[in-house]
C-alpha cells in the first residue's frame, strides 16, 4: 500500500516496514514481529510462539492503495486472528477485529498479541530516543549498555503505580523522523513495552501488546484493539509534535472541547479563568489505625477558615477556589461511604453555611473534597456486597486511613452514594466545581458476578466515569486528583501532574533505566483544555520555592497549595507561613499569565543548560532561566 506520504510493504511471511517518502526513512519491524502468548490447559503451563516462523500466513487484499487484511493461522495453538492495515494520509491503523479471533483447539487459550513487535527499533548509539507514557512523559535515549525489557499496562496495574503510566501512547524519535503510536481501541487492556538493547543489533524500541485475558476462564472484552501510528518529520518529529498531534486526534476524535468553548452558560467553570483556584484547607482527620478508632484532631475549623479568607484577600489573591479537606463526618477518610452529616466539630452545616457566605462576600468559592472509591467499615453505609471483589472472591482493599482499613467500592456500586449525596451536599451553597479524591486508581476487575457491570478494566473505568459526569452535571464541572487520560473528557481540571520523579521512587527500577528526562507532553496535549496542576511544586523535588514557580510557569500550570490554620506537619503548612508565595504565585500565574490559560501550548523546547522556551498559539513565547546564566535566543 502506499500513497504520496507513506508506503507499506510486506516481505514474503509478513514482516511489515514503512517508508516515510518525505525524509526517505523506512522504520522497520523486529524479525519476529508477531507474538502470540497462550495459556496450554493440558499442560498448565504458558506458553509463547512467534509468527510467522514457519506458520500460516495469508493475505487478503480488501483495497491494494489503502487497506489490507493479514490472516494469521498458528498451528501450534489453533488460534486464528486478523490484523487489518489501513492507510491514511501520514497515519497506519492497526486493527485485530476481537470478532474474528478464533481458538480451534480447546486446549490453548488466547492471552495476547504483540502486532508489531519492536517496530521503529533504533540502534543504541544513534540519535533520539523514545517517548515512554509515564509521568507527564518521559524520553529514553538510545545510550544505554544495560539490556532491559519493561511493560506498563495503559494506566497501571496496581502493582505498577509507582511507574504512573497514565496515557496509551508511545513514540520514537531518531533524526529527523518520528512517529506516535496511539492506542484506539482495547487501551485498558494494552501494555507498553519499552526494551533496552536487545539482540545483536543492540535495538531500543517502544511497542503495544493487545491483552485479552489475564487468566484461562475470562471473558474476553468485545473491544477491537486497535493502533494508529502517525509519522511527523522536520520540525514535528519530536515530543512536541507528538503532543500535537495526539491532541488533534483527541479533538477530532475523541469529543474534547476546549476550556474556552465550555465557559459560555457555565459561571462556575468561568469564574476559575485567573483565579487560585486550588487553595487545600485541611480541617479534621483521626491518625490513621487499622480500626479507624483514632480520636478527631481538629486543623482548621470553618471559622477559622474565615479568617484564612482575609489574609487571602490582604495579601492581593482577588479571586480564589477553597477545597474544604476533613469537612465530612469525622473528617478526611472519615466514614466513607458515608459524608453527611457535616462534621459538628468544625461548625456543622451551620458552620459550613455561613463561611460559604462569607466567601462569597470576598469573591470566593467554597468547594468540597470529596471520595467515592473508598470505604470503611465502621461506616453507617458499609456494605460488603458494595466493594470490587477479586477473583478469589476477596474484597479488594486499598490502604490504612484515617477511618481504618479502605476497601475499593465498586464504581458501578458507588454512582448511587454520589446520586445520593452531591445533590444534598449543592444545596449546602457549594459555588465552585467540585474535587473528587482517590481518582483515578488503577483499574481495578471486579468479579462480582452480582454486580451489572463486565468484569474488565474497561467496566471500572466506565462506572469511574459516571461518577464525575454526576460531579460535573450537578456543579457545572469537577476536578480529580490523578491524571488519567481516559477520563479527559467528563473533567475540568486535574489536582496534580506527575512532571518529575518522587525522591522515594529513587530506587524504582523503571526511572532508574528508562527516564533520561522528564517533558512537558501532558502539558502540551491539554493545555486549554484541562486546567492542571503540578505535583508538591516548590518541595524539596524541585529545589525550592522559587524553582517551583518557576516550573509551574514552563509547564503552563496554575498553582495550588495545602494549609490548615494550626501547622501540621502531614496535612499542610500553616498559612501564614504560605501568604507570601501565594501571593506571588497569584501575581504571575493567574493575573500576569492568566489569559493564557484558554490557549494551546504550540511548542516547548530546551533553548540551553536550564532554560526553557514554552510557545503559545497566540503567538505567545515564555522563556523560564532556572540557572541565571547568559544564552542567546535564537529561533
Amino acid at each position: 500500500m502506499e500513497n504520496s506520504i507513506l508506503k507499506i510493504t510486506s516481505d514474503t511471511v509478513g514482516v511489515i516496514s514503512v517508508l516515510d517518502k518525505r525524509t526517505g526513512k523506512t522504520w522497520f519491524a523486529g524479525d519476529c514481529p508477531i507474538i502470540i502468548r497462550c495459556f496450554n490447559v493440558n499442560e498448565d503451563r504458558l506458553k509463547e510462539v512467534c509468527l510467522p516462523a514457519g506458520q500460516g500466513c495469508y493475505v487478503e487484499k480488501i483495497d491494494s492503495d489503502s487497506k489490507v487484511e493479514m490472516i494469521y493461522r498458528c498451528s501450534e495453538t489453533g488460534i486464528i486472528f486478523h490484523i487489518e492495515y489501513t492507510l491514511s494520509g501520514n497515519e497506519v491503523d492497526i486493527r485485530i477485529p476481537t470478532c474474528k479471533i478464533e481458538e480451534t483447539d480447546p486446549n490453548f487459550r488466547l492471552l495476547s498479541i504483540v502486532p508489531l513487535a519492536m517496530f521503529g527499533y533504533t540502534p543504541t548509539g544513534q540519535p533520539g530516543y523514545m517517548l515512554l507514557p509515564n509521568y507527564s512523559g518521559v524520553i529514553c535515549r538510545f545510550d544505554k549498555n544495560v539490556t532491559k525489557r519493561h511493560g506498563n499496562l495503559v494506566y497501571n496495574h496496581q502493582s505498577q503505580w509507582e511507574d504512573f503510566a497514565v496515557m496509551p501512547v508511545w513514540g520514537v524519535v531518531n533524526d529527523d523522523s518520528a512517529f506516535i503510536g496511539i492506542v484506539t481501541g482495547g487501551e485498558f487492556d494494552t501494555e507498553i513495552i519499552a526494551e533496552l538493547n536487545q539482540g545483536v543489533k543492540r535495538s531500543n524500541s517502544v511497542y503495544p501488546c493487545f491483552h485479552y485475558r489475564y487468566g484461562k476462564a475470562d471473558k474476553i472484552d468485545e473491544v477491537d484493539r486497535v493502533a494508529r501510528y502517525c509519522f511527523l518529520t522536520g520540525k514535528d518529529a519530536d515530543y512536541a509534535g507528538m503532543a500535537r498531534a495526539y491532541r488533534d486526534y483527541l479533538i477530532t476524535n475523541k469529543n474534547i472541547r476546549l476550556l474556552k468553548d465550555r465557559l459560555p452558560n457555565n459561571p462556575g467553570l468561568d469564574y476559575s479563568v485567573g483565579a487560585y483556584d486550588f487553595i487545600k484547607v485541611f480541617c479534621a482527620s483521626k491518625k490513621p489505625s487499622r480500626d479507624g478508632r483514632g480520636e478527631l484532631e481538629i486543623y482548621t475549623t470553618f471559622q477559622e477558615v474565615e479568617r484564612m479568607l482575609d489574609s487571602f484577600k490582604e495579601v492581593g489573591i482577588e479571586k480564589a477556589s477553597i477545597i474544604l479537606v476533613g469537612w465530612n463526618s469525622e473528617g478526611h477518610d472519615g466514614k466513607y461511604p458515608t459524608r453527611l452529616p457535616v462534621e459538628p466539630c468544625l461548625g456543622g452545616e451551620d458552620g459550613l453555611r455561613k463561611l460559604i457566605e462569607h466567601a462569597k462576600s470576598l469573591n470566593y468559592q467554597i468547594t468540597l473534597h470529596d471520595n467515592y472509591a473508598d470505604a470503611y467499615e465502621g461506616a453507617p453505609d458499609w456494605k460488603p456486597d458494595d466493594i470490587s471483589k477479586d477473583r478469589d472472591g476477596w474484597l479488594i482493599r486499598g490502604g490504612v486511613w484515617a477511618g481504618g482499613q479502605s476497601y475499593i467500592i465498586c464504581p458501578e456500586e458507588g454512582l448511587k452514594f454520589a446520586q445520593r449525596d452531591l445533590p444534598k451536599i449543592k444545596e449546602l451553597g457549594i459555588n465552585g466545581f467540585y474535587y473528587l479524591d482517590a481518582m483515578v486508581q488503577p483499574p481495578r476487575i471486579c468479579f462480582d458476578k452480582k454486580h451489572s457491570h463486565a468484569a474488565s478494566r474497561r467496566a471500572y473505568a466506565e462506572g469511574v466515569r459516571k461518577i464525575a459526569l454526576v460531579a460535573r452535571n450537578v456543579f457545572g464541572s469537577c476536578a480529580i486528583e490523578n491524571n488519567m487520560d481516559f477520563m479527559s473528557d467528563v473533567i475540568d481540571g486535574v489536582a496534580q501532574t506527575q512532571v518529575a520523579t518522587n525522591q522515594f521512587m529513587v530506587d524504582n527500577e523503571f526511572v532508574r533505566d528508562y527516564i533520561d528526562e522528564h517533558v512537558p507532553f501532558y502539558q502540551i496535549v491539554y493545555h486549554g483544555i484541562i486546567r492542571y496542576h503540578l505535583y508538591d511544586a516548590g518541595s524539596a523535588e524541585y529545589g525550592d520555592q522559587r524553582e517551583g514557580l518557576l516550573r509551574e510557569i514552563e509547564y503552563g500550570a496554575l498553582p495550588r497549595v495545602a494549609l490548615t490554620y494550626r501547622q501540621h506537619q502531614e496535612f499542610g503548612d500553616s498559612y501564614l507561613e504560605r501568604l507570601s508565595d501565594m501571593s506571588k504565585q497569584y501575581e504571575t500565574l493567574c493575573k500576569e499569565l492568566g489569559y493564557l490559560q484558554l490557549e494551546l501550548i504550540e511548542n516547548h523546547r530546551k533553548i540551553a543548560d536550564g532554560v526553557f522556551e514554552t510557545t503559545y498559539s497566540d503567538g505567545t513565547g515564555i522563556i523560564v532561566d532556572y540557572d541565571k546564566g547568559s544564552y542567546n535566543i535564537t529561533k
